[in-house]
């Protein structure tokens, strides 16, 4: 009778060890009384150490994470499945997620005597599926950027086309998958050179991310300007993996440059040979930023001493206060005004640029060293302006702020001060 009872004794014993998945067991005292050897694997624990010992003074954080409940309503009589539950065993360093199924253990009359539970690792399983999740999400916005995603292998062979990459150029993925940039009409002839030195600077290590332009055909023979911006993955050794290319259409950019560009150059020709002293200056200092050749040849100076000087600089001393207040009126004025004088003109245009905007003049040659008077916002009444020995008439043509305008000459000339015409 031993021997038969010791028989299923070992068989159970002999199980308990072979089974993959940890095996425990607790009494009413949450003492283990089995630990088996998955559990030892699973949790870096020998059993010598947890039997007879309290599973929440061994390992506090099964509280923490509301695992004593489990145990609890398995001393209670109840069946329980724990999905996906973490764990954390400082002393081992071990982490990750188990499947706890919970249950009671009954003696020969039905009593619960203490608990069960059979604790499965699906640490793999979830960051697998993480993976996944992860994989699929990017994958999802791969798909659906407007930023056409074009990867290359370690040869330059195309391994992604994205739904967007169709759409900027025309060719579904299954023409292009597998080809280098060069087996098919993509690269414009004359940008080839540049798109190869990038390849080969991917090649070599030496350009791990950057952004480069040049301009492509697409399937229907358009040449479009695009930005591609490159990241380089490589192995341990250095050795190149993969490239991914985010490639964004620059073609409404570029032309807008190039008109800004071209709008620049016949700004500057417009301003340089303009036979009017014309200058740009700082508002807050007053310091000359740019003049013309015309400025230079009407005051003397050169461009060097002119862009030492202020609109101080130039201006009679007695003037000055006036200059200053005139100038303090254009900050914050949505639109400069201008007077119109005879033929000529004295115009304010602000310029955009480094610390602010700056206004930028054109003195009428037919000012000399003279003070506009202060006009009010309507049309005024036609005044007569002394210059020497000059009369010239004047009137406001912009509504607004009262306005001092100013154009000082070198050489001492008369002044004279405004008086209404007869």
């Amino acid at each position: 009778m031993t021997n038969e009872k010791q028989e299923p004794d070992l068989f159970l014993k002999c199980l308990l060890e072979a089974n993959v998945d940890g095996i425990i067991a607790f009494d009413h005292e949450f003492r283990y009384t089995l630990w088996n050897r998955a559990m030892e694997k699973f949790s870096g624990v020998n059993r010598e150490k947890v039997l007879g010992n309290s599973a929440f003074e061994l390992f506090p954080g099964l509280k923490e994470t509301g695992e004593d409940k489990y145990y609890s309503d398995a001393l209670a009589g109840k069946t329980i499945v724990a999905e996906t539950r973490p764990y954390n065993i400082p002393e081992t360093g071990r982490s990750g997620f188990f499947d706890g199924y919970y249950s009671p253990r009954h003696d020969e009359n039905g009593v619960v005597v203490g608990g069960v539970a059979i604790i499965r690792d699906v640490t793999d399983r979830k960051r697998a599926e993480a993976t996944a999740i992860e994989a699929h999400r990017l994958a999802f916005h791969v798909e659906n950027t407007p930023l056409a995603v074009i990867e290359w292998d370690h040869e330059f062979r195309v391994l992604r086309w994205s739904p967007a990459a169709e759409r900027l150029f025309g060719w579904v993925a299954s023409e292009v998958m597998g080809k280098r940039f060069s087996d098919w009409s993509f690269v414009v002839h004359d940008d080839v050179d540049a798109v190869n030195e990038v390849g080969n600077r991917q090649n070599q290590g030496q350009e791990h991310h950057g952004i480069s332009r040049n301009r492509n055909y697409t399937k229907l023979g358009s040449v479009v300007n695009f930005e591609w911006y490159n990241s380089a993955l490589y192995d341990q050794k250095g050795k190149l993996i993969a490239v991914l290319s985010l490639v964004l259409d620059v073609t409404l950019a570029t032309r807008i440059e190039d008109a800004l560009r071209k709008s620049e150059a016949q700004y500057r020709l417009l301003f340089e040979s303009n036979p009017h002293a014309m200058w740009v200056y700082d508002q807050e200092t007053l310091r000359f930023l740019s003049v013309n050749t015309a400025a230079l040849e009407q005051y003397g100076y050169s461009n060097r001493e002119f862009l030492d000087l202020t609109l101080k600089d130039i201006h009679f001393a007695d003037g000055i206060e006036r200059l200053v207040a005139h100038v303090a009126q254009q900050v914050g004025a949505e639109q400069p005004r201008h007077l119109h004088v005879e033929e000529d003109e004295v115009r304010a245009q602000r310029v955009d640029g480094g610390g602010g905007r700056r206004p930028a003049r054109r003195l009428a040659d037919a000012l000399d060293p003279v003070v506009l008077g202060e006009h009010l916002a309507q049309p005024q009444p036609r005044d007569r302006l002394v210059v020497g020995d000059q009369r010239a008439d004047l009137h406001a043509r912009s509504c607004g702020t009262r306005k001092v305008a100013v154009k000082p000459a070198p050489g001492a000339l008369r002044r004279s001060r405004l008086a209404p015409l007869p």
